[in-house]
This record gives structure tokens, sequence and C-alpha cells, in this order.
């Protein structure tokens, strides 16, 4: 990044390649850009770094994941046709897969939540049309809960989680609606988790998703635990659900599609606290291909401590190295 340039021209750069100048401020630059080799560069990482952004954080559903979407949908109807009396648990399941396939197919996606979307449509594929059974829920002793039952019967909708039986290590889920579903153990048990990313990605009560996301907060952080939070970053309507997940991934090792999720909500959330939590990632994992995006931020974002967050980043990355220490330290 040239350094050569004062903070006038690094000001009215930003401002150029987001078309906020007026025409005599735009011939102006135009003009300067010409003849100052280092003003150029400036601009043409800025405007690098907002294509790579934009191409990086979209994409266009594939012909072969709308296909799949469409097998999806047929299997549901014809299963839908069959067996009317599988309640409205499952035609609320069906209504939301139909409407976020066709979310997905209207808009771009960011890739990671485009593929966190594809192995969720999966699973729950997987589970919502299996053949059902009548037989009673069996949870103790199980090497692992047969969710399909679990949603066919409802208790996952009137699921919550006894907070007065919770040790450091421990959990207890408790269906008020069916006695047959009586659940504890470690909270990393994987039927545990397994239950609970359901909850804070399908549960249709604030509420649930926020209790849900708060244990999550308890589990041992793994790939598998990051993409759910992404995905609960990326695709939550609570700010409050939102705030929590993004709170909880501070403490997660970092990873390309963790940087790239907070990227994209330091671009794109209306919230300024969501922007900070994003800030406070970056802040773990700095780098100098940061610098493009802090200084667009530094100087474009709406809330003031956003400004100065990125501003002291962006300083700090700045920050010359002293030959001195170095040889020093040798």
């Amino acid at each position: 990044m040239p350094n050569k340039i004062s903070e006038q021209q690094k000001k009215q750069a930003s401002l150029y390649i987001c078309n906020a100048l007026s025409i005599t401020a735009r011939r102006k630059i135009e003009q300067e850009l010409k003849t100052n080799s280092e003003l150029k560069d400036y601009v043409n990482e800025l405007k690098s770094i907002i294509e790579t952004t934009r191409s990086f954080s979209t994409i266009e559903p594939s012909e072969e994941f709308l296909q799949g979407s469409r097998n999806l949908l047929r299997r549901k109807i014809q299963i839908t046709s069959n067996k009317k009396n599988t309640g409205s648990v499952l035609s609320n399941v069906f209504f939301k897969i139909k409407s976020g396939i066709a979310l997905i197919a209207k808009k771009q996606q960011p890739v990671w939540a485009v593929a966190t979307y594809i192995i969720i449509g999966l699973i729950v594929g997987r589970l919502v049309f299996s053949p059902g059974s009548d037989k009673p829920i069996e949870i103790s002793g199980q090497e692992e809960v047969d969710m399909n039952k679990l949603i066919q019967s409802g208790v996952l909708s009137d699921l919550q989680i006894d907070q007065s039986a919770i040790s450091p290590s421990s959990i207890k889920l408790v269906s008020h609606s069916d006695n047959r579903f009586n659940v504890s153990g470690n909270i990393n048990d994987k039927n545990i988790r397994k239950i609970l990313y359901y909850l804070l990605l399908n549960d249709d009560n604030v509420d649930n998703r926020y209790q849900a996301g708060k244990q999550i907060q308890r589990i041992t952080p793994d790939s598998e635990s990051r993409m759910v939070l992404i995905s609960s970053i990326l695709s939550e309507t609570d700010q409050r659900v939102k705030l929590q997940s993004m709170e909880t991934l501070s403490s997660y090792q970092s990873s390309p599609d963790l940087i790239n999720a907070c990227k994209r909500i330091l671009l794109d959330d209306h919230n300024f606290t969501m922007r900070l939590e994003s800030l406070n990632i970056l802040e773990k994992n700095m780098s100098s291909n940061l610098i493009p995006l802090l200084e667009v931020v530094s100087k474009m974002d709406d809330d003031s401590s956003v400004r100065n967050k990125a501003n002291d980043l962006l300083m700090e990355l700045q920050k010359p190295v002293s030959i001195d220490n170095n040889e020093a330290t040798q």
C-alpha cells in the first residue's frame, strides 16, 4: 500500500471508487491519477479488494443444486400425498425448505452460506423423507438418536432446556408434550449437539434459538459447530441470537470461512455491534491484505466507534517496522 500519498488523497480516492465525488472533484482526481503512479496504485488496490470481496462472497446456485432441490421437493410432495396424517410439523418443515430454496434461487448467496444450506438441506431431507415408524421413541442407550422420529413426533417444537439440572459439563432436554423424550448427558455428546444445532437453525421460537446458542457456547469448538454458527450469523433474523453466535465465534480458531464471514458482516450488516465484533475477530488475524478493507471502513462506516476501531487496526498494520529493533533481537 502506498505510503507517500496524503490522508486527503486517500480520502478522495475512497470517495472516488464509491462514486461519491462531485463531477469537478472526480475530474480533478482523474487528472491526478494520470501523473501520480502511487495514487493510481492505491486506487487500483482499493478497487481490487472490493471486487475480490464481491466475487468471493456471492455465487449463483448451480444447475446441479437447483436440480437436487427440485428432486427434494418432488419427493416431499409424493410422500405428503401418500401420508396425509403426517401433521403440522412436517408441513412446517416443508414450507421452510421450500422458502429457503426459493430464496437461494432468487438471490446471490454467500459461498459459505450456500454450502451450509446444501449440507443442512441434505441432512433434513434425509431425516424427513425416511420411512416413518409407529414404534416408541427410544432415547436412552442409543448410539444415535433417530432425528426423523423426533421431527415427526413434534417434540422438537416443544423442547426446553432444564436449566436447574445443568452442571458445568451436562445438559438436560425435556419435552413438555411427550414424556418419552427426556434426555440428559454431556454437552459434547453427538446426539445432544445435533439437537442443539437443529434448534439454533430451525426453531420458530426466538427464545429457544437463543437458549440453544447459549448452550452451544459450552460445546468444545470444532469445524462443525463453527459452520453452524457461521450459518446463524449470516441467516438469523433476530439480533440477539445473531450477536450471541458472533460472540461465540470470537473464541473459535480462525478459518478462511470465518474470516470471510467477518468481512461480509463488516461491509453489509446494519448493526454496528455486529460490525465491531467482526473487527474484534479480524484483529486476532491481522494481515496486510486487510489494509484496503480497513481503509474503506475507517472512512465510510456510519458508526464512529466502528470507524475508530478500523482506523486503530489500520494504523497498527501500517506501523513501520524498526530495523534497529530487528537487528537487536538477532
